[in-house]
């Protein structure tokens, strides 16, 4: 199986650059008979699917090739069949731990934002730029949403250290 977009290596025949490519599929009437899709010479040895504009997700098709020597191509090499398909989609993966706050930055205070699976008990630490503890608590994942923090602070830059098991997240605010 090959997605349009893949390389298929032609075995190169030294010193005999050009290449005919036939794409070709079955004869729905006659299945022993095959139906020409397309052809092209190229000059290297590969090629992809999508070099042919009839090529279509979902189709089989047989390929040939035909080597130029001396100004003439010969006979097709042996068929290959191609099936070809939808290329993957890699599908994103939510993070299982990530820790946001807003507004940032914050005038009075600022909430947490935790993205989390797990239900377990979040530890907030906040830090000043000098390395000073200001500010610990735990936290039930249900209560993040309406927990404000840093009313107290004076301006300044924080860390605020999150961690939720063995997953930690580090998020710098400000304080206007």
């Amino acid at each position: 199986d090959y997605t349009l977009a893949q390389q298929l290596n032609i075995v190169p025949y030294q010193f005999f650059p050009r290449y005919r490519v036939k794409l070709a599929q079955p004869d729905p009437e006659n299945p022993e008979d095959e139906l020409v899709v397309a052809t092209k010479i190229v000059y290297y040895s590969y090629f992809k699917l999508s070099d042919f504009p009839e090529a279509q997700v979902g189709q089989t098709y047989f390929v040939e090739v035909a080597i130029e020597i001396n100004g003439v191509f010969g006979d097709y090499g042996n068929s290959c069949e191609i099936n070809a398909v939808a290329p993957e989609i890699p599908r994103s993966v939510a993070p299982k731990f990530k820790a946001t706050a807003y507004p940032n930055p914050f005038a009075d205070n600022f909430t947490l934002d935790v993205k989390t699976t797990s239900q377990s008990v979040v530890n907030v630490k906040v830090y000043d730029m000098v390395g000073r503890l200001i500010d610990q608590r735990d936290l039930r994942t249900s209560d993040l949403e309406t927990t404000t923090i840093g009313d107290r602070y004076p301006s300044g830059v924080y860390n605020v250290v999150v961690a939720q098991e063995d997953t930690i997240e580090t998020v710098r605010v400000i304080r206007r």
